[in-house]
């Protein structure tokens, strides 16, 4: 049964147990002792304070969608209303550095400092971030706001899987994702749709509008409801400040930051060989080097804690499943960064159509999500899921590669469909693998961990393929003829441009030659793809497969405020 654990009291970490009969793998037992088991776990008392988080948290899951979708596809049209040329990429990107930089030290100062005033935190950051996005009359401002509402959402990511965490224990966790992931289709369901209308009426500052009341609502809910207790109250506040890893963190947003700067611009706005790129890609190579280094001295710390224990990555299991992680969110923002390109810049839609066409991927991706978490939860089992789901992405991927100006809806939706049923598949059934790794003690770090591969392939899975796109536009450039059209295009400015409402603009055989070579393009993108989710696949058939725990220890529980608490019955 579950059990609540004394704060301040030391868990130790449980016997790995894998299903497979790799001896290399850390905590190998014979196969006959791995068998999953049924739990013997009564489910949680589930009080009204439970469904409140829960709700609020799928609120919150709701507010994300809303504005990972809307934004996706008005951003071609945000970008040609605030003229923003090649520093587009920096609205997307942007966010995304500010969210991969907020993750890290949210699984040890939720840890120090208790859960409810992190969550809260990062609920009101993405609230101010999208007031200030809505408002912006320029690129710069418009780039702040998102960097403010990157920071909030990296951080609701992080700390709404803690929470969960803390109310159930990692085998039942999936019955509870999926009320989550269930809110997440309703904004990601009507996110590409209302993107389009708001974009193409004009009315685009309410893409970042929309979702601040949801959040209102979800940051009250958090704040009443959640458990105020921090951990460690052996310790002084002062003491719990000086044990954050102020300098880790520092070195992992700084290689962060230059890495992403070097893919941004590497290729489209200076060349590789720059000595801006070359010395971004050597302070991003060097910086990560330095991080490793330094978690590595602070495992044998007693005064500071590691912000990344290295532990959690050096084993078969946790290694490969990171490396899934970071592969399923590449591909699932890659894709929701080309395919509104390809519609509005190839075959000329409008905002509004393109935003209809992309309905199947959250129409498809996200109940296969649900009845893949649901199916982790009933079987114990994740493996099979993860080579499918990838293998699928790797042929999906290819078949993308063949559209062109002349393809018609049917093929896009099919392909769409055969995409997000794999990507559903792998999506949100990874970070239980990575969870029931380490020891429950670990769950907070492991789950910020996590997050954080996650985050860093939402950076790149937005500047990778544009930098691919800029780079093969360049290459591939001479074949327009007009050559105002083609130095307006260049300098790392073709995604900018890849609007219907710039192409129907160009005259004569211009039009046609510049939707020729965004196709071309576009197809190149793909290939690259393809290639990353093959890679992943075979990285699957490697990976390790751990029993699934149907026991909760924790600190960070339901308080018990004269109603059922979760862990009542089980702490008698």
């Amino acid at each position: 049964m579950t059990r609540q654990v004394p704060v301040g009291a030391s868990l130790e970490p449980p016997t790995l147990k894998i299903f497979d009969n790799s001896t290399d793998s850390p905590g190998y037992t014979e196969p006959s002792s791995m068998e999953p088991k049924e739990s013997v776990a009564t489910a949680p008392a589930k009080g009204l304070r439970f469904w409140a988080i829960i709700i609020a948290l799928a609120a919150s899951k709701l507010m994300l969608a809303l504005e990972t979708t809307i934004v996706t596809t008005a951003l071609p049209t945000i970008v040609y209303a605030l003229d923003m040329g090649s520093s587009y990429m920096w609205v997307s990107s942007g966010a995304a550095l500010a969210s991969a930089a907020m993750t890290p030290p949210l699984g040890q100062l939720s840890d120090l400092f208790g859960r409810r005033y992190p969550t809260c935190l990062c609920v009101l950051l993405f609230i101010t971030g999208g007031i200030i996005s809505g408002a912006a009359t320029s690129g710069s401002q418009l780039i702040a706001g998102r960097l403010v509402q990157g920071l909030g959402s990296g951080g609701v990511n992080v700390m709404s899987a803690i929470v969960v965490s803390d109310l159930v224990p990692v085998r039942h966790r999936g019955k509870y994702t999926a009320v989550m992931l269930a809110a997440y289709l309703l904004g990601a369901a009507s996110g590409p749709l209302l993107g389009g209308v708001l974009a193409q009426s004009g009315a685009w500052r309410w893409v970042f509008w929309l979702p601040v009341p949801v959040g209102l609502v979800s940051f009250v809910v958090l704040a009443v409801c959640l458990n105020g207790r921090v951990g460690d109250t052996n310790s002084s506040r002062r003491e719990r400040f000086r044990s954050v890893d102020y300098g880790g963190n520092a070195v992992l947003t700084a290689a962060t930051g230059a890495i992403s700067y070097a893919v941004t611009y590497g290729g489209s706005e200076y060349p590789w060989h720059d000595a801006r790129i070359v010395a971004a890609v050597a302070a991003g190579v060097l910086g990560l080097g330095l991080f490793l280094l330094l978690e590595r001295h602070l495992a044998r710390s007693n005064t500071v804690k590691p912000v990344m224990p290295l532990r959690l990555l050096t084993h078969r299991v946790g290694a490969t499943v990171a490396a899934g992680g970071f592969v399923s969110s590449l591909l699932s923002n890659w894709a929701s960064f080309l395919l509104p390109t390809y519609f509005q810049g190839v075959r000329m839609l409008t905002p509004s159509r393109a935003g209809v066409l992309m309905l199947p991927m959250v129409a498809v991706a996200v109940p296969a999500s649900i009845a893949s978490v649901i199916l982790v939860s009933k079987i114990g089992r994740y493996k099979m899921l993860h080579v499918s789901g990838f293998a699928g992405l790797c042929i999906a991927c290819g078949l993308f590669s063949i559209l062109d100006e002349a393809s018609g809806d049917a093929e896009c939706i099919a392909m769409n469909v055969l995409f997000s049923l794999a990507l559903g598949m792998v999506i949100n059934t990874l970070l239980p693998a990575f969870q029931g790794a380490v020891a429950e003690s670990d769950q907070a770090v492991a789950t910020s961990t996590f997050t954080f591969v996650q985050s860093l392939a939402n950076i790149w899975g937005v500047t990778i393929p544009a930098a691919i796109f800029n780079s093969r536009f360049e290459a591939l450039a001479h074949r327009v003829s007009d050559e105002q059209v083609r130095a307006q295009l260049g300098g790392g400015r073709a995604y900018g441009f890849a609007t219907r409402s710039f192409l129907e603009g160009l005259q004569g055989t211009a039009r046609g030659e510049v939707v020729q070579v965004f196709g071309k393009v576009v197809s190149c993108v793909w290939y690259a793809a393809s290639g990353v989710a093959g890679v992943a696949a075979l990285l699957a058939c490697g990976e390790g497969e751990v029993v699934l725990r149907d026991k909760l220890e924790t600190e960070f529980g339901l308080e018990n405020r004269g109603e059922v608490d979760v862990h009542k019955s089980a702490s008698k």
